[in-house]
């Protein structure tokens, strides 16, 4: 019955969005590779060992390897009379998989807290922004999340072979879902330790739950590792992670913050008092026995915080953690002297702010972040999708991002437009469901000899007096390629968002077009300053070796070791970076160094394992 209500619920106040393509972030990666498997026909070998990562240069369709979600919306692609019709089947199936895992919370939570708590927190979790918005976003978390709940429902049925197993499907949904396996793993164990004096077959079952945990989780580690995802070498690396954890949760989601840090206050409260009374034998025991789908709850919690650590945070990565939330603050709550009528009047309060909240309105604006603020989490930036899909504050862009596309359809399908992901897919890949043909759109990389090809094209069109023949520019904030539009140039189309998405048409100024050295020199300023992602993987050192900018090299270089200072071939390249500055300096190497046509290292600057 919780199900099919939740159901009702979750489609009927997310009907609008029923045949929307996918939000860009799902496109681009879920979508995307699940388009190249649909063309190839299911071409795994030639996905994994030909076609490009989402952040090499050239971006290409492969994304993750290692879910099965892209095989299995491919397949609808082919067995679907029309896009549309894969859209809206995909959608339907994330309203169910939101839909179950509210119904297992409740299941969950009603022996621990009752009916009418669990059904409190069950609706509250339903309106939580952040949950109903990936829910309507059809991409991976929502199946993950789906198979965790599974996964501690069975561990709180003491079924934990069928736990194991139910992890590693939540592992197909995502690579993530390898820290639900750890989680399982890791309470297995805690209970072997608690049941010292259980007779010996109990303990024979356990060890062998835990044999089975553990073989799952190294069959994750070799499939993550053949998928060639950095982010499990992220999780283990020596560094810490660039993502300034507790600034970014409490920007982007305080409202999670707010829950969790009220769940620890109470369940710190409650576990002292329970200690006092009963010693931490019996408190260990009751913690593995009386609240195991509790301690899954915090487990997985700590796993999910220390990957957003190491990592990066993003509402949707601790998807798979919030219901557990909500499952571990009725449990201290109900616990406290009159908690059940505070948990009932919190609750209320809680749902009646979620739905108030649904477009973001109590959160922090993303438009008006300040240079401070990026300089606490560089990941933050102004128009990026990771943190607008919180709430429904992402559909305002996500429309604005239709529009422009319409536009460009409409007044531009014959036009060169230049441009990059994810823009560049949702242009030219029609399973999208954006547009009904491919639109003529290029991405050069930063560093690519193309680049010159396009700019040539349009400065010969302006040579010419007809600079309507050139290609058109698309420039977005999180952009790190396109250049920004000079005050001269001719701007088509702006979606009229802060900061806006921009078509316009360059007008080069008479002596940028008539001296090359200048005009290469505006174009790498304009690309010096990139974003985490550009930061990250798409350094251009290699180019600017070549072409002899020893010094931005060297600033290039040192940016790309202080991501990856163990990497050996990376300091190898500053050692021949410092044999080039001495030639220089000896006056043996020519300061000018080779055409910026001339050949150049093409492979992807990702950090490897």
């Amino acid at each position: 019955m919780v199900f099919l209500i939740a159901l009702v619920a979750i489609s009927v106040a997310r009907w609008d969005v029923l045949h929307s393509p996918p939000w860009q972030d799902q496109a681009t990666g879920l979508w995307t590779e699940a388009d190249f498997l649909a063309e190839t026909r299911f071409d795994f070998w030639r996905l994994r060992y030909q076609e490009n990562h989402y952040f090499d240069q050239p971006s290409g369709a492969r994304s993750y390897m290692i879910s099965a979600q892209p095989a299995m919306i491919a397949a609808l692609m082919l067995a679907l009379p029309s896009i549309d019709s894969v859209i809206v089947l995909v959608r339907l199936g994330s309203f169910v998989c939101g839909a179950l895992s509210l119904a297992i919370v409740w299941i969950l939570a009603a022996p621990i807290a009752g009916r009418a708590i669990a059904t409190l927190a069950t609706v509250a979790l339903g309106a939580t922004p952040m949950f109903i918005t990936q829910v309507e976003h059809m991409g991976m978390d929502v199946p993950l999340m789906l198979w965790t709940l599974i996964t501690i429902w069975l561990l709180a049925n003491g079924r934990y072979r069928a736990a194991a197993l139910a992890s590693a499907v939540a592992f197909l949904m995502k690579s993530s879902g390898q820290l639900v396996t750890t989680a399982g793993a890791a309470l297995v164990l805690f209970k072997l330790l608690t049941s010292r004096h259980d007779d010996r077959a109990t303990r024979t079952w356990l060890w062998q739950s835990l044999a089975l945990f553990t073989l799952v989780f190294v069959a994750e580690t070799l499939f993550t590792a053949w998928g060639d995802t950095t982010i499990l070498f992220r999780l283990v690396a020596p560094w810490p992670s660039t993502s300034r954890l507790p600034w970014a949760m409490l920007y982007t989601t305080p409202d999670v913050v707010a829950l969790l840090a009220i769940a620890s206050v109470a369940t710190l409260i409650v576990g002292i008092a329970y200690l006092r009374q009963n010693g931490w034998r019996r408190a260990l025991a009751a913690a593995t026995t009386e609240q195991t789908a509790v301690l899954a709850s915090w487990i997985l919690i700590g796993l999910a915080l220390f990957a957003a650590w190491r990592y990066l945070y993003c509402p949707r990565y601790f998807l798979c953690a919030l219901p557990g939330v909500y499952l571990c603050l009725v449990a201290a709550i109900t616990a406290l002297p009159a908690g059940h009528k505070l948990a009932m009047v919190g609750l209320c309060c809680v749902i009646v702010g979620n739905l108030a909240n649904q477009y973001g309105r109590f959160f922090p604006d993303i438009a008006r972040v300040t240079t401070a603020d990026l300089a606490r989490d560089p990941s933050l930036t102004i128009r990026s999708c990771l943190y607008r899909e919180r709430s429904r504050e992402y559909l305002a862009e996500h429309l604005a991002n239709q529009r422009t596309i319409d536009y460009l359809v409409e007044h531009h399908s014959d036009r060169l437009i230049f441009v990059e992901p994810p823009f560049l897919f949702l242009m030219t890949r029609p399973r999208l469901g954006y547009v009904d043909r491919p639109l003529h759109a290029v991405t050069p990389a930063v560093y690519d000899p193309t680049v010159q090809q396009v700019y040539a094209q349009l400065v010969e069109a302006q040579r010419r007096g007809n600079p309507d023949a050139g290609p058109l520019f698309v420039q977005f904030a999180a952009s790190r390629i396109t250049l920004p539009p000079p005050a001269d140039d001719e701007i088509l189309y702006s979606d009229q968002l802060t900061p806006p998405l921009l078509v316009y048409q360059p007008r080069f100024a008479p002596e940028l077009v008539a001296d090359q050295h200048k005009f290469e020199e505006a174009y790498l300023d304009s690309t010096w300053n990139t974003n985490w992602i550009g930061e990250r993987v798409q350094t251009r050192w290699p180019f600017l070796m070549r072409t002899g900018r020893l010094q931005r090299a060297r600033a290039e270089l040192d940016q790309a070791l202080g991501f990856t200072p163990y990497d050996a071939s990376l300091r190898a390249r500053r050692l021949e970076l410092e044999a080039l500055e001495s030639k220089r300096a000896a006056g043996v190497e020519s300061p000018a160094g080779p055409p910026l046509s001339a050949a150049i290292d093409r492979k992807s600057t990702r950090p490897t394992p």
